[in-house]
């Protein structure tokens, strides 16, 4: 039986000012090695974005390169104000096995920005790879506890 080693954190700064902002996928240059699972992921804004108000509003996702699992869905650059929190997908019900070595990645979709800052943050669980065991763990198996109610049931 292999158990994770330990919990790992990738992130980025994007700064669309020195950065670009242009339509399309761009990698970020954090990696994330294969056998890992990405289990919880969101974005900081740190500076409003800024784009042209008279043309459709852009999307920005956040994935990863040979995939099309998304780590961010496609989110209203409208929603990009400075301090907002913008969550990821449901990774602590769902999370993304990465089975070859994957590089983050930031999309621009509908039109293009001109300013703004964000930090995308993840964190992964490093070496989990396909052996490990089943949870609950075989010493486990049969015995569950009731918080709410402190009883414990033990079942054959």
């Amino acid at each position: 039986m292999k158990l994770p080693n330990s919990l790992k954190h990738a992130s980025f700064l994007f700064d669309f000012a020195a950065d670009g902002g242009a339509i399309g996928t761009k990698n970020m240059g954090d990696f994330i090695a294969d056998n890992n699972i990405i289990i919880v992921g969101h974005i900081k804004v740190l500076q409003t974005l800024v784009y042209d108000p008279f043309i459709p509003i852009p999307n920005i996702s956040v994935g990863f390169t040979g995939s099309n699992q998304i780590l961010v869905n496609d989110t209203p650059a409208s929603s990009f104000v400075t301090n907002a929190i913008i969550p990821g997908v449901d990774l602590l019900r769902f999370p993304v096995g990465v089975e070859t070595t994957v590089q983050l990645t930031m999309s621009i979709k509908l039109a293009a920005l001109f300013s703004g800052k964000f930090v995308y943050f993840c964190s992964y669980m490093e070496n989990s790879g396909a052996d490990i065991a089943p949870f609950p763990p075989v010493g486990l198996r049969g015995i569950s506890v009731d918080i709410i109610s402190t009883t414990l049931h033990v079942y054959p």
